[in-house]
């Protein structure tokens, strides 16, 4: 090490001296240098962390409440959906013989989560967080566009419902998954429009088949 004739400036404690002075000088060479003046100790860097994670938090609520107040209708568009999933819940799987449940979603389930070697849909489960994921990612896109309702829509929740109708009677569950997110997105439709809801479904949207 260099000494002070060498340009370091550092307490001579450092080098010689008893070992508490050695300690002190160990413990304050960060201080010497702004760029090193932080909390070293465990608590501190909790606080850090702790402090990071509120702040975190409090953007996402800000960020989210900001959102879901620009969007209108909410109240129909819950309604619609509630009616909707309960359809597929208590009519949404007639192949009772493979798993026996009348709802599409334990089927849908069951499925995803076969032990069997074959089984390649297990991606399923992670679709709606994916969905949602890209929803909150473009969700600035979204409210840009004009958020009022799309009576064309109505269309797309009859041809839902209709294929759904179709896939119940040969007794093709995967038909009936195509018509439930169809008719979300008509749904979706109905309240705020085509435009943002559209982008986001025609470019992301993948269904496990």
């Amino acid at each position: 090490m260099v000494g002070e004739a060498g340009g370091f400036d550092c307490p001579r404690a450092y080098f010689g001296g008893k070992g508490a002075k050695r300690r002190w000088a160990r413990g304050n060479l960060f201080e010497q240098n702004p760029q090193f003046r932080y909390q070293l100790d465990w608590n501190g860097r909790v606080h850090m962390d702790n402090q990071k994670t509120k702040n975190l938090a409090a953007n996402f609520s800000g960020e989210f409440g900001s959102c879901w107040r620009q969007l209108p209708d909410k109240g129909l568009f819950f309604l619609l959906l509630a009616a909707w999933l309960a359809l597929f819940h208590f009519l949404g799987n007639s192949t009772l013989g493979y798993v026996h449940t009348s709802s599409l979603f334990q089927w849908m389930w069951t499925a995803y989560n076969s032990k069997h070697p074959a089984a390649d849909d297990g991606h399923g489960n992670l679709i709606p967080f994916v969905v949602l994921a890209l929803f909150w990612w473009k969700r600035r896109e979204l409210l840009s566009q004009p958020l009022r309702s799309w009576p064309p829509a109505l269309l797309l929740v009859a041809g839902a419902l209709g294929l759904h109708v179709f896939g119940y009677l040969l007794q093709q569950p995967r038909l009936s998954i195509v018509g439930l997110f169809v008719g979300i997105y008509g749904l979706m439709g109905m309240a705020w429009g085509r435009g943002g809801c559209g982008q986001v479904f025609s470019r992301s949207f993948s269904l496990p088949l």
